[in-house]
C-alpha cells in the first residue's frame, strides 16, 4: 500500500481517441509493408491486428482500438491477398478469418485491461477511504515497525506521516505503558482481536487517548504477519471522564465527611443512601443494615410524624429546621433537626426524598439545662426572700425561747419543752442558712476541713435534732469513723447541713427504738465500688455515709417534699466541691446515703465553725 494519494486520469476527447487508434493501425500497416518489401519478411494481417490492439487499447481505449483494427485489418488483408493471386472468395474467407482472430484477441485483451482498471480503481478508492478516514490507521510488521500510517494518525500524534513510517511503534508510547503494549502486540501476533483504550505520546510530549481496534492479517507482499490498528481520538471523552471522577470523588468526600447526616429515602420508607455520619447517628454499622428497615417504625419515636412530614413535602415540596426525636438501634433517644425536599419525575410523582439531619441532642439538653437554671435562679431569688423573712421570725422565736428558759426553773415541767423549742429554732436557723446557700449557688471561701472532726462536732446536735423531729421515738445515733484523717476542701457548715438533710430524710423510716448510723471511710482512685462519675476523676475520695443502724429496724416509706428538697439541696452543695451523692437500698428494707468528696493531699487545722 502506497503512502501517496493516487488519482484518476482526466477525461480524453472522444474524437482524439479514434484519431490516435487509426493512426496506430496505419503505422502498423506501413510496418508490415516495409517488412515485406524491404526485407522480404512475409507478414500476415494478424500482425496488424495484434499491434493495433496492443497500442490502441492501451493508449486510446478499447472502443476506438477495436474499430480501427476491424477497418485496417480488413482493408490490408484484402489488398495483400489480391496481390498474392487469391480469388475474391478466398480473399473474403481469409479476411473473415483474420478479422475473427483479431476480434478474439481484442476480447481477451479487453477483459484483462478492464480487470486491471477495476483493480486500480478499487485500490485508488481504498487508498482514498483510508487516507480520508476520521480514524488514525497504521500497519505494523512483525517487528513492530510502522509500515503504513494515514494522514489522520499524523494529525493525532502531531508527527508527519513520512516520519512515522519506518519508526518503531514503541517510540510513540510512554515508557510506563511499554510493558502492557508489548503484551498487546504479542497477542496480536497470535491472531487475537481486541478493542481497548491506549495512550500515545505526541510530538510535544503530551498525551492523547485513542480507542484502538486491532487485527492481524497476512501481508502477501512481504509474506509476513502484519497488525492493522484503527485508532479514534477520545482525549476529550477521557478528560470528561477524569473531570467526572474528580467531581464524584469531591462529592463523595463531602458526602462522607460532612458533619450532618445525609440521606435519600423512598416514599415507602426505605433508606437508599446514607452517609457515615447518619449511620453513626442511628447507631448502624453499615448501609447494608438499612436494607430491611422501615423508617417510621424502626427510628421514629412518634411513628405518625413521618406521615405528617410526607404530607408536608407533598404540599410544599420542602421544609426546614423541623425538630423531632429518633430512636437509635441501641434504644437511645436523640433529638434531630431535619431539612428535606422531594425529587419528582417528569409526571410530578415523588421519586425519592433527600435531606440532612443534624444531631441537636446536646443542644437541646443545654437549652433544657438553661431553662432549668433560669427556673432555679427564680426559685433561688424566691428562696432568698423567704429565707430572710424566716430568719427574722426565727430570731424572735429563739429570743423568746431564751427568755423562757432564763425564767423557768430546770425542774419546771415546761423547761424541757422550752429546750426542745430552742433546739428546733437552731435547726431551723441551719435550714435558713441552707436556703441562702441554695439561693446563691456559690461556694464561699472554704478552708481544708477534716471530715471526722465535723462529724464528731455534729453528733450531739444531730441526736437532739432527730429526737426533736420524732418526739418519744428514742432514736439512737451511732458513729463509725475512719481511723485516719480525711481532709476535704469544703465548708464545715455545709457538711453539717448535708448531715442534717440526710438525717432528716431518714426520720420517717426509723421505727421507735431504732437508730441512724453515720460513718466515714475512704476509697482509692478508680476503685471498683466508686460511682462511674467518681471513677472518671483520678483522685482519692472520702466517703460520708448516713443510713440505718439495723436494716430490720427500718420501715419502708416515701420521702415528703421537704426530704426531696433536702436531698436536692445536698446535691447542689456537693456540686460546689466536685462531690457526688448515691442512694442505696440494701436488703432488709433499709436506706443508705453515701457522700463522696475528693480527699486533699495536705491537711490544715480544721476551721472552728463556732
Amino acid at each position: 500500500m502506497s503512502n501517496t494519494t493516487g488519482s484518476f486520469r482526466p477525461p480524453v476527447p472522444f474524437w482524439s481517441r479514434y484519431l490516435f487508434a487509426f493512426s496506430v493501425s496505419g503505422l502498423a500497416w506501413l510496418a508490415q509493408i516495409c517488412l515485406t518489401r524491404w526485407f522480404g519478411v512475409p507478414a500476415m494481417p494478424f500482425l496488424i491486428g495484434f499491434t493495433a490492439v496492443i497500442v490502441s487499447a492501451t493508449g486510446a481505449g478499447f472502443g476506438p482500438g477495436i474499430s480501427s483494427i476491424a477497418a485496417v485489418t480488413a482493408f490490408g488483408s484484402a489488398i495483400f491477398l489480391r496481390e498474392s493471386g487469391y480469388s475474391t472468395r478466398e480473399i473474403m474467407a481469409r479476411a473473415a478469418i483474420f478479422i475473427l482472430e483479431g476480434l478474439l484477441l481484442c476480447v481477451g485483451i479487453v477483459r484483462l485491461q478492464r480487470a486491471a482498471n477495476r483493480a486500480a480503481r478499487n485500490e485508488d478508492w481504498s487508498r482514498r477511504v483510508v487516507e480520508t478516514a476520521s480514524e488514525g490507521i497504521w500497519v505494523l510488521d512483525e517487528r513492530g515497525i510502522v509500515t503504513y500510517a494515514n494522514p489522520r494518525l499524523g494529525e493525532i500524534t502531531g508527527v508527519q506521516v513520512d516520519e512515522l513510517v519506518g519508526r518503531r511503534s514503541e517510540e510513540i508510547f510512554f515508557p510506563e505503558d511499554l510493558s502492557i503494549e508489548r503484551i498487546r502486540f504479542e497477542s496480536r501476533r497470535v491472531g487475537m482481536k481486541e478493542q481497548f483504550d491506549r495512550r500515545l505520546r505526541k510530538s510535544d510530549g503530551t498525551e492523547v487517548w485513542v480507542l484502538t481496534s486491532s487485527n492481524t492479517f497476512w501481508n502477501p507482499k512481504t509474506e509476513t504477519l502484519a497488525v492493522l490498528s484503527m485508532m479514534t481520538d477520545i482525549t476529550e471523552r477521557k478528560n470528561a471522564e477524569y473531570a467526572l471522577r474528580r467531581s464524584e470523588a469531591k462529592f463523595r468526600g463531602l458526602f462522607e465527611n460532612v458533619l450532618e447526616g445525609v440521606y435519600q429515602s423512598t416514599p415507602e420508607g426505605r433508606i437508599v443512601a446514607a452517609n457515615p455520619m447518619l449511620l453513626r447517628m442511628l447507631g448502624v454499622a453499615s448501609e447494608a443494615d438499612l436494607n430491611d428497615v422501615d423508617i417510621a417504625s424502626d427510628f421514629y419515636v412518634d411513628t405518625a410524624l413521618r406521615t405528617q412530614l410526607i404530607e408536608r413535602l407533598d404540599q410544599e415540596g420542602s421544609f426546614q429546621n423541623v425538630e423531632y426525636e429518633l430512636r437509635r438501634r441501641d434504644g437511645e433517644t436523640i433529638t434531630v433537626q431535619e431539612n428535606a425536599r422531594v425529587v419528582r419525575d417528569e409526571e410530578g410523582k415523588p421519586l425519592y426524598f433527600e435531606g440532612t439531619l443534624t444531631d441537636i441532642t446536646q443542644k437541646s439538653r443545654l437549652e433544657a439545662q438553661l431553662r432549668e437554671g433560669q427556673k432555679a435562679e427564680a426559685l433561688g431569688l424566691l428562696a432568698n426572700g423567704i429565707a430572710h423573712d424566716f430568719s427574722n421570725i426565727l430570731t424572735v422565736i429563739s429570743g423568746y425561747a431564751h427568755l423562757v428558759l432564763a425564767d423557768l426553773n430546770p425542774s419546771h415541767t415546761a423547761y424541757v419543752s422550752a429546750g426542745h423549742l430552742m433546739t428546733a429554732a437552731d435547726g431551723a436557723a441551719g435550714l435558713t442558712a441552707q436556703l441562702l446557700s441554695f439561693s446563691r449557688r456559690e461556694m464561699e471561701a472554704a478552708a481544708l476541713t477534716e471530715l471526722n472532726w465535723v462529724v464528731r462536732e455534729a453528733e450531739q446536735p444531730l441526736h437532739t435534732f432527730l429526737n426533736a423531729l420524732r418526739p418519744g421515738a428514742k432514736i439512737s445515733l451511732i458513729l463509725s469513723l475512719h481511723p485516719g484523717p480525711l481532709p476535704v476542701h469544703a465548708d464545715a457548715e455545709h457538711i453539717r447541713q448535708i448531715l442534717m438533710n440526710l438525717t432528716a430524710a431518714l426520720r420517717g423510716r426509723v421505727v421507735e427504738g431504732g437508730g441512724v448510723r453515720i460513718g466515714t471511710s475512704s476509697a482509692g482512685a478508680g476503685a471498683a465500688d466508686l460511682p462511674p462519675a467518681a471513677r472518671a476523676v483520678a483522685c482519692d475520695y472520702a466517703i460520708l455515709s448516713v443510713g440505718d443502724a439495723e436494716p430490720l429496724a427500718f420501715r419502708p416509706g416515701v420521702e415528703d417534699a421537704a426530704d426531696i428538697q433536702g436531698i436536692s439541696a445536698t446535691r447542689t452543695l456537693l456540686a460546689l466541691y466536685d462531690g457526688f451523692l448515691t442512694t442505696e437500698n440494701p436488703l432488709g428494707g433499709g436506706l443508705c446515703f453515701s457522700v463522696y468528696l475528693p480527699v486533699l493531699p495536705t491537711f490544715e487545722k480544721p476551721r472552728d465553725s463556732a
